[in-house]
């Protein structure tokens, strides 16, 4: 399962910020005859391929996003600078999916604005100052910063939160029920409080 394989890697990049940007030189290929891409590349990939379907995929990888990301501008500068993926995330945080549970969605929403806003506090790319605001403008102008603020407090009220947050094993009635993770939680409390909205 993508999700379980999301918060494996996840976890080894908790408090390890120096192999966040040893892991952007991971390059693979899916077929021989194609050029290798980098794995940041290839989650952006599967990622913006599921549209709005597959909530608990969508939710390891913006939870493995995240914690890469978070506090590793150059995973960041990399990251924004595929226009796809800012379209992505700035289309779909006021989407519902088609499949899971109203909750599923609130928290996949959540995760989206939690990427988002690390990719606008980490972003400091020295190559192009006006990137940065480019970037804070369309946020601005697509979702809002009070839209954002929303969507991480409706994130961190959510019931997968609160049912996550209890136990450091992962507890569903079926591995399709298991959205966030214990020690994500744990990570997203520790720096909503630095996000400065």
């Amino acid at each position: 399962m993508v999700w379980f394989g999301c918060v494996c890697l996840l976890h080894c990049l908790l408090d390890a910020d120096h192999l966040k940007q040893q892991l952007l030189r991971v390059q693979l290929t899916t077929n021989p005859s194609e050029t290798p891409s980098s794995l940041l590349q290839h989650l952006s990939t599967i990622l913006i391929s599921l549209g709005n379907r597959r909530p608990q995929t969508r939710a390891g990888l913006l939870m493995l996003l995240s914690t890469w990301l978070h506090n590793c501008p150059l995973a960041v500068t990399q990251f924004i600078s595929v226009e796809e993926n800012v379209q992505y995330l700035t289309t779909h945080i006021d989407g519902y999916g088609t499949e899971g549970s109203e909750d599923d969605n609130q928290v996949v929403r959540g995760l989206i604005a939690f990427l988002l806003t690390i990719c606008l506090i980490f972003d400091e790319s020295d190559e192009d100052k006006n990137r940065k605001n480019a970037l804070s403008v369309v946020v601005e102008r697509r979702v809002g910063k009070e839209k954002l603020v929303e969507l991480l407090e409706g994130l961190s009220h959510s019931e997968h939160y609160v049912k996550a947050a209890q136990r450091p094993q992962p507890l569903a009635k079926t591995a399709q029920d298991l959205l966030l993770d214990y020690h994500f939680t744990k990570f997203f409390k520790s720096v909503e409080g630095l996000l400065g909205f």
